[in-house]
């Protein structure tokens, strides 16, 4: 783990031991972390970046037509701003979580 302007940096190219360690510091000691060493073409991260802005700025109206309640049982959609909680406590963020459809046979499901 590698510090850049008091924000943890995750190195994933490091071995499973010292990526899990890092992760685990950098939740504990400052709640958040960057990651490095993913093999990700920058181009893409950034488009992505964009993407996520366009999103979050669309109204509320928009954003619930894929709410989480409307995902079933998949733990997948939009939640609002406090939306979310952490140890009983309503989260100050805005969120989408997303994720690949599995066959319900599927041992991970």
């Amino acid at each position: 783990m590698t510090t850049t302007a008091a924000v943890p940096v995750i190195d994933l190219a490091g071995s499973p031991e010292t990526v899990g360690a890092g992760i685990d510091a950098a939740c504990r000691h400052h709640g958040f972390f960057a990651v490095g060493g993913h093999g990700v073409d920058m181009d893409e991260v950034w488009a992505l970046h964009d993407l996520a802005r366009e999103f979050f700025a669309l109204p509320e109206e928009e954003k619930e037509l894929i709410a989480m309640p409307r995902a079933g049982r998949a733990w997948r959609g939009w939640f609002p701003l406090e939306g979310e909680l952490t140890s009983g406590t309503p989260d100050l963020k805005e969120g989408l979580y997303f994720g690949r459809e599995l066959p319900p046979s599927d041992p991970r499901v």
